[in-house]
């Protein structure tokens, strides 16, 4: 089994009930079962939850930001940064930081903050998760055949076995 590392993760007791006697949710080992998503239970691995994320129904990230070819809507002036250069341009743990908190890295930065506060829905609803997921995501587009690609594999300390299916 695993154990993710939380925040705080040190206050909890041998059976997994924090100072304040409550049961931590992100202490149940993880289901297929968890995936709200009707006949999807590929949210609860990383690969595909981090691209989930990105999309229309969760944070949106291409409204904003280019991804290659891909140019979202509105003036060249307001766009954001193109993620398909991620793996080239960035530290994989700096997204990590600026995913917990864009303001704090740069503050002024139109990028919105989503964390705390996950869907419920993608990974548990463990924000830990979502942001690693996202990372991992990021830092795969640009690379040339994302799928089987052993670059995405490379420095992702998140995916268990089969993550990549």
């Amino acid at each position: 089994g695993h154990s993710p590392r939380l925040p705080g993760a040190s206050s909890i007791g041998p059976r997994g009930k924090s100072s304040t006697g409550k049961v931590r949710n992100s202490k149940r080992p993880r289901s297929p079962l968890i995936a709200t998503v009707p006949g999807d239970s590929r949210v609860t691995s990383t690969g595909p939850a981090g691209k989930l994320l990105t999309t229309k129904d969760y944070f949106d990230c291409f409204s904003c930001h280019q991804r290659g070819a891909q140019k979202p809507q509105g003036p060249p002036e307001g766009w954001a940064p193109d993620l398909a250069l991620a793996h080239a341009r960035l530290n994989p743990e700096w997204i990590i930081k600026w995913l917990h908190d864009p303001q704090k890295v740069m503050p002024g930065t139109k990028m919105p903050s989503f964390f705390p506060g996950g869907p419920p829905d993608v990974l548990g609803g463990d924000d830990e998760a979502q942001i690693r997921a996202l990372r991992d995501y990021v830092v795969s587009l640009g690379l040339p055949d994302v799928a089987s690609s052993p670059q995405q594999a490379a420095g992702v300390t998140s995916a268990g076995p089969g993550a990549s299916q």
